[in-house]
C-alpha cells in the first residue's frame, strides 16, 4: 500500500464508519469507493473533480440536487464502451460533505436498495449490487475494482463488526428508512439477485444471470423437440420409440 493509500483511509476512516453506521454498508466499500473515484488515473493524486469540487464519489447533478456544480469531460460506460462526455457534477463546499452526500444520495435512489446495497454487510455482495444499480453506468468491471482495492489495501479491517444491514436508519428494500428522508420515485430497476448469489458469483466468477438464462434456453429446446416427436408420430409414434428405447 503506497503512504498517499494509508494517508488516504487514515483520514476519512472516521467519516467512512459514521456513514456505514446510518445506512449498513461497509465501511470497506465506502472507502474503496472514495478512493477509486476520487483518483486521478495518474498516479497516486487526486482528480480535477476531486480537487476542485470536493466530490470523491463521481456523482452527478442530478435534478435533484440544489447545489453548486461543476462540469468536466469524464469517460463513461455507454453501449459496452468507454465514451467521452461533458457532464455537471455535484460540487460540495469541503471534502466531508461529499461523503455524507454519498450516503444520501444512495438511499435517495430508489434502485439501490432494489438491488440489493443495503440488504447485506457483506462487500463482495455489496459491490456487485452497486454495478448491478448502475452506479459506474454500463460498468461490468466495477464490483471487481472495489474488491481488487478492498483485498489489496485490507479494507475490511475499518469494517464495523455490530452493524446490521440497513444501518441505523433502517434501509428497508423498497428504499425507504426511518432517517435521512424518504426516498425518491422513478429509478431503473436492476438485477438484484440474493446474497448467496452475489458471494459466490464474486468468490468464482460465475454470471448467475447467463447461468440461469442458459438453464432455461436448454429446457426450452427440450420442449420443442418432444412436441415435434409428438406432432409427427403421434400418440403411438411415440408409444412406439418408448418401447423401441426400453427394448
Amino acid at each position: 500500500m503506497s503512504t498517499y493509500s494509508e494517508e488516504f483511509y487514515k483520514k476519512w476512516s472516521g467519516v467512512a464508519q459514521e456513514e456505514s453506521r446510518k445506512s449498513g454498508i461497509p465501511t470497506s466499500i465506502i472507502l474503496a469507493q472514495g478512493m477509486l473515484e476520487s483518483k486521478s488515473g495518474k498516479g497516486s493524486y487526486l482528480s480535477d473533480l476531486s480537487k476542485n469540487a470536493n466530490n470523491f464519489f463521481g456523482i452527478k447533478a442530478d435534478k435533484s440536487w440544489e447545489g453548486k456544480s461543476y462540469s468536466i469531460s469524464s469517460n463513461e460506460w455507454i453501449g459496452g464502451k468507454l465514451v467521452p462526455k461533458i457532464s455537471a457534477f455535484r460540487s460540495y463546499s469541503d471534502a466531508s460533505e461529499s461523503w455524507r452526500d454519498h450516503t444520501k444520495f444512495l438511499i435517495d435512489n430508489p434502485r439501490y436498495a432494489k438491488a440489493g446495497v443495503f440488504s447485506s454487510t457483506d462487500p463482495a455482495t455489496v459491490a456487485m449490487a452497486l454495478q448491478n444499480a448502475g452506479y459506474a453506468g454500463e460498468s461490468k468491471t466495477y464490483a471487481t475494482q472495489l474488491m481488487s482495492i478492498i483485498r489489496g489495501s485490507n479494507l475490511t479491517q475499518y469494517d464495523l463488526t455490530d452493524n446490521k444491514a440497513g444501518g441505523a436508519n433502517g434501509v428497508k428494500p423498497d428504499g425507504s428508512s426511518a432517517g435521512l428522508g424518504g426516498s425518491t420515485s422513478g429509478g431503473s430497476t436492476s438485477n438484484g439477485g440474493n446474497g448467496i448469489d452475489f458471494g459466490i458469483g464474486t468468490a468464482f466468477g460465475v454470471d448467475f444471470d447467463k447461468l440461469f438464462g442458459n438453464v432455461l434456453f436448454m429446457l426450452i429446446g427440450l420442449l420443442f423437440i418432444a412436441a415435434g416427436i409428438f406432432i409427427s408420430f403421434g400418440s403411438g409414434g411415440v408409444a412406439g420409440v418408448v418401447k423401441a428405447v426400453v427394448s
